[in-house]
């Protein structure tokens, strides 16, 4: 279990990096901002120093609750339930906050259109009943069966990979018809969106990929020493998200001409 703490210090390291990597952008588009796109804001702080208090957790009570010397003790298998639900629902919390920043992405580059609104509201609607049905699912298996690692059960990583990859697929497929028809109606793109095609598509075929390493690391004996590295990437890849949204909605800056007379 000495290993799940070094693990735990890696992973926060990586997320450190990460924030002196992008501290002047965050001061400038996060700090500096007021009324744009303000639940990114908040969702921003949430997915930047969050992971932070959860690696302290994780370098502390995986040893802790996974101590051989205590397997067999009864006591200690509602601590390990409770522990289990609690890592899962924080990587939830990580994944949900990458999809809400996607979701938005692809209403303005649909330049706001009020059916989209509603169809992304649904989208929405089934991640929650998604989240919802794989917690309690989470809750019953470890209730029965808690694991000395606290680890999620394959079958609710199946059974959550294959719906988050129902939506992130909806959402690509979303996202190049968008383009498209936007391209062939160049006058009609507005600025937000001309910066938002100049991305592509990197970010959801980057969180498509993550599902699947999410899915390798929850049914790997490993997955102790891999929590930590998948944590900190969901963190990092929602607060870059973040970072390039605001920095895209912001107007151009028009320089003001010099009078040469």
């Amino acid at each position: 279990m000495e290993w799940a703490r070094v693990a735990s210090y890696a992973g926060m390291a990586l997320n450190i990096y990460d924030l002196f990597d992008c501290f002047s952008e965050e001061i400038e588009y996060i700090w500096g901002t007021t009324q744009t796109l303000r639940i990114l804001k908040h969702l921003y702080f949430v997915s930047r120093y969050f992971p932070l208090v959860l690696h302290l957790q994780f370098s502390y009570y995986t040893p802790l609750l996974g101590c051989p010397v205590s397997l067999s003790d009864p006591s200690l298998d509602w601590a390990r339930r409770i522990w289990g639900l609690y890592k899962f629902l924080t990587l939830q919390v990580l994944i949900c906050i990458v999809d809400v920043t996607v979701l938005i992405r692809l209403y303005l580059i649909s330049n706001s259109k009020r059916w989209l609104l509603a169809f992304l509201a649904a989208l929405v609607g089934f991640r929650i009943v998604l989240a919802g049905w794989a917690t309690l699912f989470v809750s019953s298996m470890l209730k029965s069966r808690p694991h000395p690692t606290c680890r999620v059960p394959t079958a609710v990583s199946i059974y959550y990979l294959a719906g988050e990859l129902l939506v992130q697929g909806v959402l690509l497929v979303l996202t190049f018809g968008r383009s498209f028809v936007i391209l062939e109606k160049e006058a009609r793109r507005s600025y937000v969106a001309s910066r938002m095609l100049d991305q592509g598509v990197a970010p959801l075929v980057t969180v498509i990929a993550l599902m699947f390493c999410i899915f390798i690391q929850a049914s790997s004996s490993y997955a102790d020493l891999i929590y930590p590295f998948f944590t900190a990437a969901v963190s990092i890849l929602g607060t870059r998200l973040i970072i390039h949204m605001h920095k895209v909605s912001r107007p151009p800056q028009v320089k003001p001409v010099e009078d040469t007379q």
